[in-house]
């Protein structure tokens, strides 16, 4: 990696000044050499000191280089990173989070040469859970859809969970929609459905801080319709993109994606319940489910656990007094007493 950025990490900045400092600080003990490396900070039109921040930081540390645009959400940020990135390999990691020491080296240096590998996975805890020692190895690797089939796991949610080769995401232009929600997923789906050679690394170095009044636990009405909205686009991608890549193709393939994508339908049916939808708005919204097979879920995996969560799920959309007395206890129990107390029980 001599003479070469080897890769690039992506931060995109919005209103962080309080946790960019501690991202930073992580990203420069991961054993890089000093040069093989940089740090694109996309400040996404900040109101607080982070634009400031950004710069200051890039005054004292060459690997920084700072992009500074409008706000367009954090689609647009990753988007500008991509675009700018100078290196061969490409990286996320949000502006709250941060990295175990030494971990771009454990899962990174050793297979950023290889050529026949195009993405590279690693794992991830959230930062309340306890600190695992750093494994070193692969745990397995070879086409996505192998891994998808054989593996399990089926289709990824989160685009901090890979390192990826710029030349790959440019061939297919794989880039970021401009959704609140559901983006991160669309992305991350897509990539496995490009069916690219991964090599999936052992060590979990990846620290997730769970941030309150975010995208994912934001819950005000009109966020909440906007997010179901975006989230049911995504879905929609995520098929459209499959199908252009042919993986309806292989049965065994398409199954495994379906039971993937219908694990994770929960998240837009608990904003569908604080949406507050009037009754022509509900109608609407599940007729749209219903078009594009988004319900009923149909969940083949078994177990109690997941049939219960089957039939609420149907149960949401499958009238409108139904939903009426869902969102009702949703909202009143389940959201203000029992989702607060699970977040920091996780």
């Amino acid at each position: 990696m001599e003479n070469r950025i080897a890769l690039s990490v992506i931060v995109p900045v919005y209103n962080a000044e309080e946790t960019l400092g501690r991202c930073v600080e992580s990203l420069f003990r991961q054993g890089l050499p000093d040069d093989s490396y940089e740090i694109l900070l996309v400040d996404d039109g900040s109101k607080d000191g982070s634009s400031k921040l950004c710069d200051d930081l890039a005054k004292t540390h060459p690997q920084i280089r700072v992009l500074h645009q409008s706000n367009g959400g954090v689609s647009a940020a990753r988007n500008n990173g991509i675009e700018h990135a100078r290196g061969e390999w490409i990286a996320f990691i949000d502006a709250d989070d941060y990295l175990l020491d030494n971990g771009y080296a454990t899962v990174f240096l050793p297979y950023a040469d290889r050529e026949d590998a195009e993405l590279i996975h690693y794992y991830s805890s959230y930062d309340f859970w306890p600190k695992k020692p750093l494994a070193s190895g692969v745990d397995f690797e070879g086409r996505t859809w192998d891994i998808i089939k054989n593996v399990g796991g089926g289709l990824p949610s989160f685009c901090w969970l890979y390192i990826y080769r710029r030349s790959f995401l440019n061939r297919l232009h794989l880039r970021f929609k401009p959704y609140i929600v559901g983006e991160d997923q669309l992305f991350s789906s897509a990539t496995f459905l490009a069916n690219p050679y991964m090599v999936s690394c052992k060590a979990d170095i990846y620290r997730y801080v769970v941030v309150e009044n975010s995208a994912t636990t934001k819950r005000d009405v009109a966020h909440s319709q906007r997010a179901v909205d975006d989230y049911l686009s995504s879905y929609e991608d995520i098929l459209a993109f499959g199908k252009a890549q042919g993986a309806d193709c292989d049965p065994d393939l398409w199954a495994k994606c379906l039971e993937s994508i219908n694990s994770k339908k929960m998240f837009a049916v608990s904003r569908m319940l604080s949406s507050k939808y009037s009754h022509k708005q509900y109608n609407a919204v599940r007729q749209r489910c219903k078009a594009n097979a988004f319900y009923p879920v149909v969940d083949h995996r078994g177990g109690m656990k997941v049939k219960l969560t089957q039939s609420f799920m149907n149960a949401t959309m499958s009238g409108w007094i139904r939903y009426q007395l869902l969102a009702f206890l949703f909202n009143n129990i389940v959201a203000n007493l029992i989702l607060p107390i699970l977040r920091h029980r996780l």
